[in-house]
């Protein structure tokens, strides 16, 4: 579903204690918060998607998603919503002021004199929002970054969109299911008409990425876990790639060190194997002397046949695509989605 203000006063509500604050929602105005001492604040609200500090950035740079603030009430408050709000992005609203409110039932609040703070509830599924991703289309995403991160705009400065073939032998989709997907690219403004005959310019490849890598951070994603004595990175990769060859495929933050070092002393160890099914992973993992664990430092999964197609080779070693490596980033600690920003704009700044 779209993101409209109806659905971010419903969240509003569901974070307001019972009989705290009455919200009012007028056509043309911003909605008002009227206070338990009769007082009147216009509430501006900003929309920051995944949440993280450069989506809460571009929501203070963007205009707001409610309307002009009514110029007959006492005050202004700026409130921003967001799926869920990092610990960085709480420490840039709290900077100017603003409120927040995130999907997942965490938030913080002061308006007037009612100041509520909530952790995040227990069991809550974000709705989800936005443009309605399913798998197809998100291989077809993922190819589509994997091939424009490779490339450069063109003379006239823009970025065009691959053909429907290469989308699709990348994606391994239809190329049925690769039209379908670049139509609701188009209709959600990320693409649009390119100068050429049936040609496609890339419009908005920032906000498409991160509403991409959202839902990818969302979706459960079998990874074996093993534990290792060796808390070494590195050596604990060398030994994945002495077991698994060139099927190894690095991504997260052991992908992103081979992109742009960034991470330094202990950290988690991420790949995907090409051609493979748990029970060879599990095996050869278990040959190679790593230990099995619900949560261990290593995580291994089958490559998806998106992510094996758009690999590269970096450093002599074989990594995911800077978009797949971005987004596990985003699934990690938060040195690792740091980390993740870093690839955004070294790998993936070409995006307009």
């Amino acid at each position: 579903m779209p993101i409209t203000e109806k659905t971010l006063v419903q969240a509003l509500r569901r974070a307001l204690p019972p009989g705290s604050i009455d919200i009012i929602s007028r056509d043309g105005v911003a909605p008002v918060a009227v206070l338990p001492d009769g007082s009147e604040v216009a509430l501006v609200m900003r929309w920051a998607g995944a949440g993280f500090p450069r989506d809460v950035a571009r929501a203070f740079e963007n205009e707001p998603l409610s309307p002009s603030a009514d110029a007959g009430v006492d005050a202004h408050h700026e409130v921003v919503f967001a799926q869920s709000v990092s610990e960085g992005s709480r420490r840039v609203i709290e900077a100017v002021g603003a409120s927040w409110v995130a999907l997942d039932g965490s938030a913080s609040l002061h308006i007037g004199t009612v100041w509520v703070e909530r952790a995040p509830t227990p069991g809550l599924v974000a709705e989800e929002v936005g443009f309605r991703w399913s798998a197809a289309r998100a291989d077809v995403a993922e190819a589509l970054f994997a091939i424009v991160a490779d490339g450069s705009r063109w003379g006239d400065g823009r970025t065009r969109v691959p053909e429907v073939e290469s989308l699709a032998t990348l994606s391994d989709r239809s190329l049925g299911s690769v039209s379908n997907a670049l139509r609701g690219f188009d209709q959600n403004g990320w693409t649009g008409p390119g100068p050429e005959p049936r040609s496609r310019v890339l419009v908005d490849g920032s906000g498409m990425l991160d509403s991409w890598s959202e839902w990818s951070r969302r979706q459960p994603r079998n990874w074996i876990s093993f534990h290792t004595l060796d808390r070494d990175p590195a050596r604990v990769e060398r030994v994945l790639l002495t077991t698994f060859g060139t099927d190894l495929v690095l991504t997260g933050a052991s992908g992103s060190e081979r992109l742009r070092p960034f991470l330094t002393g202990a950290r988690s160890v991420s790949a995907y194997v090409v051609d493979a099914d748990d029970d060879h992973i599990r095996d050869l993992g278990e040959r190679a002397g790593m230990l099995p664990a619900p949560t261990g430092q290593v995580r291994v999964a089958v490559a998806p046949r998106a992510i094996a197609n758009t690999t590269r080779v970096a450093a002599d070693v074989r990594i995911a695509s800077p978009a797949r490596i971005y987004a596990d980033l985003l699934t990690g600690s938060e040195r690792e989605r740091e980390a993740a920003d870093i690839i955004r704009d070294s790998a993936l700044g070409n995006l307009p």
